[in-house]
């Protein structure tokens, strides 16, 4: 595991797996006894709610099983309409049988 990490064992080793997934990890500075970690990304100039819109609308990705996307993805094609205003319809069709249940 040693060759893996970078002669840095398992801290080594997860270090590096962060940083592979672009997160903010530390990174391991080589050539001292003791292994100094040192922030990679620095912040000290950011500016707080740069990209914040309040106003924006929060769209929530929905995640289909594989059987069902399919299935409604045939339906779609062969009425020749997108599958997201296909899976709104039904969805609305839904809306309106819970309500009118009420």
């Amino acid at each position: 595991m040693a060759d893996l990490a970078g002669g840095f064992g398992v801290r080594g080793l997860v270090l590096a797996c962060l940083g592979l997934y672009g997160l903010p990890a530390y990174s391991v500075v080589r050539g001292q006894r003791k292994s100094a970690l040192v922030w990679r990304d620095d912040f000290t100039k950011g500016e707080r709610g740069k990209f914040f819109r309040p106003d924006d609308a929060l769209r929530l990705p929905i995640y289909l099983d594989a059987d069902v996307q399919s299935y409604l993805a045939e339906q779609a094609a062969r009425k020749g309409i997108p599958l997201n205003e296909m899976i709104n319809g039904l969805l609305k069709q839904d809306i309106q049988i819970i309500e009118s249940i009420k």
